[in-house]
């Protein structure tokens, strides 16, 4: 019988190490080739020279604001809107004023134009009707302006045109009593159905108070405001204030 050899385990042989001496006659890998830098004075191009840059036409909410109060300031200088409106008579309340153009929600209509006085610490600062500070009239209390109302609406042929207001913390009266061209002292009162509301502003330091726009008002309606007076010395007197 056949003997078979014992299993044995065959050795590998280590690998010689790659040494420098080795390599020498390897072929060396290829060299990487770099770009030159670009010049110093050769700009990049941006990509807004191939693109316009496209730009927001909105305005913002507080620019708009400022034109519109810009657009009032010129057409209450300039009585732009006198000639838009006419004169009508009325059995019962006299004279009053229609509209030959259609207005907006908001839009200025007109002046309330007369003369001017501040009461400010118990005195009285006359303005124009121009609206420049002419001079500085008598010192009336605030009593006084109340009697000189009363005693203009005792002649029904004059009547009372004083508008008694508030603005920056100073109490103002308009005396619109004089017959003037201006139209704004001839719109009606009404409470239960006024197209217009009364609003003070200031330009160049100087009052105005403007009669603006309550809700659309067509072509050919009256201009009505609220005379806001509901005092019951004045409604006993002028009961219509109320009704009208």
């Amino acid at each position: 019988m056949r003997r078979r050899k014992p299993w044995t385990v065959k050795k590998r042989r280590p690998r010689p190490r790659k040494t420098a001496s080795n390599n020498t006659n390897a072929a060396a890998p290829p060299k990487r080739i770099r770009k030159p830098p670009a010049p110093k004075d050769e700009k990049t191009p941006l990509i807004t020279e191939f693109f316009k840059v496209r730009r927001s036409g909105r305005k913002t909410k507080k620019q708009l604001k400022r034109e519109t109060e810009l657009e009032i300031h010129q057409k209450v200088l300039n009585e732009t809107n006198e000639p838009l409106l006419e004169i009508f008579t009325e059995k019962v309340k006299g004279r009053g004023i229609k509209t030959t153009v259609p207005f907006e929600k908001g839009d200025f209509v007109v002046e309330y134009k007369g003369k001017y006085f501040c009461f400010a610490n118990n005195c009285m600062f006359l303005y124009g009707t121009d609206m420049k500070k002419k001079q500085c009239g008598d010192l009336v209390e605030h009593t006084k302006a109340k009697e000189m109302e009363e005693q203009y609406s005792k002649n029904e042929d004059i009547g009372s045109y004083m508008f008694f207001f508030e603005y920056l913390a100073k109490k103002w009266c308009v005396d619109a009593t004089s017959e003037t061209p201006y139209k704004g002292r001839l719109v009606n009162h009404s409470k239960l159905r006024p197209n217009l509301k009364a609003r003070a502003i200031s330009i160049d330091g100087a009052v105005h108070l403007i009669l603006v726009a309550k809700s659309r008002i067509e072509i050919g309606e009256e201009l009505l405001y609220d005379y806001g007076d509901r005092s019951s010395e004045v409604t006993s007197v002028n009961t219509w204030l109320l009704t009208s």
